[in-house]
C-alpha cells in the first residue's frame, strides 16, 4: 500500500522516460514489475506485447486485475524468480527491462538476474540508482527512503552503492552499455544495454 500510494507517484517520470526509450510493439520481459505499473504504460502506449514477472503472488494478482480491467490483451503477468527465467528460450523478448529492482538484489542475485536478462533477450533497459549517489537534497531522499526500507533491502542497497552501481554488474554479465541518460536530478539512471 505504501509503495503504490508513495513510491509509484515519484517514479512516474521515471517510467515515461523508460517508455520513451522502448522500441513499440516489441516483445518486452518487464523483471520485478510489482504492480504492473510500467508493464501497462508499454502495452498501452508502445503496444508493446509484455510480460511481467515477479515474486511477490499479491502484486501480480493486483496487476492482472488492473490490466483486465483496462481489457489489455497484450500483457500478461507470472509470479517468477528472476533468477530464474528458464521457462523462456534464448532471446525470447526483444527487450527485458527493470525498474529500480537490482539494487534490491544481493549482488550474487543481482548478477544471476543480468546473466538471465542476457540470455531472454536482445536488449536491456534499467533503471536503478545511479552512482556515485549525489550529495544534493534528492540523494539524501533516496538514501532515506532505502533506510525506510529497511533489512536486507537496505544491506542489498548499501551493498550496491559500494560496489560500484550497476556498471560492473553489466560488465561482470557481458552486456555492452550502449547509453545511460541520469534522471531525478542525478539520483537515478537509464541504462540502455546489447545482449550479445
Amino acid at each position: 500500500m505504501i509503495y503504490k500510494t508513495l513510491i509509484d507517484p515519484l517514479l512516474k517520470g521515471l517510467h515515461r522516460q523508460v517508455v520513451s526509450l522502448a522500441p513499440p510493439g516489441k516483445r518486452i520481459l518487464d523483471i520485478a514489475c510489482g504492480h504492473g505499473t510500467l508493464a501497462m504504460m508499454l502495452a498501452l502506449v508502445k503496444g508493446c506485447e509484455v510480460t511481467g514477472i515477479d515474486l511477490e503472488a499479491s502484486k501480480i494478482s493486483k496487476a492482472t486485475e488492473e490490466a483486465r480491467k483496462k481489457t489489455l490483451s497484450n500483457l500478461n503477468f507470472l509470479v517468477m524468480d528472476a533468477t530464474d527465467l528458464s521457462p523462456f528460450g534464448d532471446k525470447a523478448f526483444d527487450v527485458a527491462l527493470t525498474s529500480m529492482a537490482i539494487h534490491q538484489f544481493s549482488p550474487e542475485a543481482g548478477l544471476k538476474v543480468m546473466m538471465e536478462m542476457k540470455r531472454v533477450a536482445r536488449t536491456i533497459i534499467i533503471a536503478d540508482y545511479a552512482w556515485p549517489m549525489p550529495g544534493n537534497f534528492y540523494g539524501w531522499l533516496a538514501r532515506s527512503i532505502e533506510w525506510m526500507a529497511g533489512g536486507e533491502h537496505h544491506r542489498n542497497f548499501l551493498q550496491y552503492m559500494k560496489n560500484g552501481g550497476l556498471e560492473p554488474l553489466l560488465d561482470r554479465a557481458g552486456i555492452k552499455m550502449t547509453g545511460s541518460h541520469p534522471q531525478g536530478k542525478g539520483t537515478m539512471a537509464i541504462t540502455s544495454g546489447i545482449c550479445e
